[in-house]
C-alpha cells in the first residue's frame, strides 16, 4: 500500500526553449495516459524523508533540461489535434 504524503511542482533547473511543440503523427492517435511506475532501491546509507524528496526533485528538475519537452502541458488546437 503507498500514502501520498506530498505533492510537488518540478521545474527545470535551468531556461528551457518555450513556445508551442506538435505531437507526431504517432502520438496523436494513441491513448493519452501516463506509466505509474516508481522504481525503490536499497539505501546505501541513513537516509531521511527529507533527504529522499530533496534528492528526487533536484534530480528530476535535471532531466527536465534535456527532456523539456515533457515540462509542457498538452493542449488541444484546431481540428481536434493535440
Amino acid at each position: 500500500m503507498v500514502t501520498l504524503k506530498a505533492s510537488y511542482m518540478v521545474k527545470p533547473k535551468k531556461e528551457t526553449p518555450t513556445g508551442l511543440m506538435y505531437l507526431s503523427e504517432f502520438d496523436q492517435f494513441n491513448t493519452i495516459t501516463h506509466a505509474p511506475t516508481v522504481y525503490f532501491y536499497q539505501p546505501s546509507g541513513e537516509l531521511t524523508l527529507n533527504a529522499i524528496t530533496h534528492t528526487l526533485k533536484d534530480s528530476l528538475s535535471k532531466a527536465l533540461i534535456i527532456f523539456y519537452p515533457l515540462v509542457g502541458r498538452l493542449q488541444w488546437i484546431a481540428r481536434g489535434r493535440l
